[in-house]
């Protein structure tokens, strides 16, 4: 608990709906699809592939504020 296919999944997705707004619906689609796969296969219940959505979301966040500080410091953005 949580499942790590699904922070992996959801943290991924989050961070690429950043910068690729336009493919965000699909990413998140995917990120489901795996975390209903670890239910789907038995390995995992459904509260894990939740909270591993949700420390998705976290790490999502915390990589995009990390980057938002750096691209101010530094004057760049990747965008």
């Amino acid at each position: 608990m949580p499942s790590s296919h699904a922070v992996n999944a959801f943290a991924t997705a989050a961070t690429y709906a950043h910068f690729f707004r336009k493919t965000a619906l699909l990413l998140f689609f995917f990120a489901a699809l795996i975390a209903f796969s670890r239910v789907y296969v038995g390995v995992h219940y459904p509260t894990d592939v939740l909270a591993g959505a949700f420390w998705g979301g976290v790490v999502a966040g915390v990589v995009l504020a990390v980057y938002e500080l750096v691209s101010r410091r530094t004057g760049k953005k990747l965008k």
